[in-house]
């Protein structure tokens, strides 16, 4: 909405001031002059058009590779066999650095080529915190004989009602 007015005023020949990356915190309005803005009796009514587009702007999604495309392309690049528990942790594995603040940031302020200088140096260290995660989920799951059984339990229950459903199906 804004462009479109900006369009319709005057241009001004002052280039005005490039503020780039800066973060807008306090407005103060001052009054510096006074200025007749009437249309002026001359114009007469004008009808200005509607906007059009529903104002959404350019629509574009972003394209992304399948999980089952980066598994079936690892496992021939590896020659191996990864399972629907490997997609499990590839997908977990890329949302986990996509929610990462730093990694966000950059990929909003640069090309994919640029923000591969900033991802491909912090990729593996993300995957290691990941890994150092799950680790310590199972050594707090395991590390007293009451939090074993608990968890097994949990599992017992669950898993038991997942392989019945499996062999309705087959």
């Amino acid at each position: 909405m804004v462009r479109a007015l900006l369009q319709r005023l005057p241009r001004s020949h002052d280039a005005g001031v490039d503020l780039g990356a800066v973060d807008l915190s306090h407005l103060r309005i001052v009054q510096t002059g006074d200025a007749d803005v009437s249309l002026g009796a001359g114009l007469g009514e004008q009808i200005l058009p509607g906007f059009t587009g529903g104002g959404r702007g350019s629509q574009s999604v972003p394209e992304m590779a399948l999980i089952d495309q980066v598994i079936a392309a690892i496992n021939d690049r590896l020659g191996g066999n990864l399972t629907d528990a490997d997609k499990v942790w590839v997908q977990q594995t890329f949302e986990y650095a996509a929610e990462d603040p730093h990694i966000q940031q950059t990929a909003k302020a640069n090309t994919e080529e640029n923000f591969g200088y900033v991802f491909d140096k912090q990729f593996e260290g993300l995957v290691l915190d990941r890994h150092d995660a799950n680790a310590g989920l199972i050594d707090r799951v395991f590390k007293d004989s009451d939090t074993t059984a608990f968890f097994t339990a949990m599992a017992r229950k669950i898993v038991y009602e997942l392989a019945c459903e499996a062999g309705k199906a087959s």
